[in-house]
């Protein structure tokens, strides 16, 4: 299993799943499809939330160090990706007459 989903399935399903769906999240069905193929708002927050440890919640099992680290650097390539793949054709790249 992927690295980023293992994370997801450890941390966040106990109270994000398709049950529980606190704060109206669901990352069980996301971890379905592909889950980066989410909006990037959502992960976005999401990983605003796990930087500042605001999740997983105080109470609930915690990643350490190294597991927090690779998922972060594991979601920050791919929001690169999603904006490489959002930003388009740019268009002609030379002078304009």
């Amino acid at each position: 299993m992927e690295p980023s989903l293992a994370f997801i399935k450890r941390f966040c399903l106990d109270c994000h799943s398709t049950e529980k769906q606190k704060g109206e999240l669901d990352l069980e069905a996301f971890i379905q499809l592909q889950p980066i193929d989410q909006p990037a708002s959502i992960w976005e927050s999401i990983i605003e939330q796990i930087e500042v440890s605001e999740m997983p919640p105080a109470k609930a099992d915690q990643p350490d160090k190294d597991h927090k680290g690779r998922f972060l650097a594991w979601m920050d390539q791919s929001m690169e990706w999603i904006a490489r793949q959002s930003a388009g054709d740019p268009g002609p790249q030379g002078k304009h007459s």
